[in-house]
């Protein structure tokens, strides 16, 4: 397993204490809240990955069942609720 360590660098300028520490605060938020996104969605190195063949395999549809997907509409175009045919 390789360890990755990522340094970031951020210099300000302010004219005031006041606005210094804003600008600081508002930059850890936004910093504080793309981490906890990517925590929540990014995908976890741990999980198997699925090809989109064996996804459907499990699914239970996949090639071979004759039926594509029902559209429902008002009949024209792709809206049709035909399904599709092999």
């Amino acid at each position: 397993m390789s360890h990755l360590t990522v340094l970031m660098h951020r210099t300000y300028n302010a004219t005031t204490v006041r606005l210094l520490r804003l600008a600081t605060n508002t930059f850890l938020s936004s910093c504080d809240l793309v981490i906890r996104t990517m925590e929540e969605f990014a995908p976890d190195d741990q999980d198997e990955r699925l090809s989109d063949e064996e996804l459907e395999r499990r699914r239970g549809g996949g090639e071979g069942d004759g039926k594509g997907i029902e559209l429902k509409g008002n009949g024209v175009g792709a809206g049709s609720g035909q399904e599709i045919g092999p």
